[in-house]
């Protein structure tokens, strides 16, 4: 028997916190394996795009600049929820070796293990 494929899906980190619950929520229901945040400080989305009399989003998501930190966000569900989550990816120039270190450390033990560090460029 072969192993079976495990999905993962990504969730903004962005505010509206309802936001963020309704996208986990969401893919609880489809049955995803993973939740993955991104850690961004700005939106690739030029401003202009985001206008609520244009895009029904821009009226639950009013900022497009509002972005939570994905760890935390990860220390609220990560146990609870009963998947694995992660960040793709933090970057190692805003937070320093040790910070992470003792951060996904600190996660590690909070959520029993359920936790996956992606760190990139």
């Amino acid at each position: 028997m072969s192993p079976r494929v495990q999905v993962g899906a990504y969730v903004d980190a962005i505010a509206p916190m309802k936001a963020v619950r309704m996208g986990i929520e969401m893919n609880r229901l489809l049955g995803v394996d993973d939740i993955w945040f991104g850690d961004h400080t700005r939106h690739f989305l030029p401003a202009a795009m985001w206008d609520p009399k244009t895009n029904p989003m821009a009226r639950i998501v009013p900022d497009l600049d509002a972005w939570y930190d994905p760890t935390v966000l990860v220390a609220k569900y990560g146990r609870k929820r009963g998947f694995r989550m992660g960040v793709s990816v933090t970057d190692p120039i805003r937070r320093s070796a040790a910070d992470l270190a003792r951060v996904w450390m600190t996660l590690h033990h909070a959520t029993g293990g359920n936790v996956v560090f992606g760190i990139g460029a």
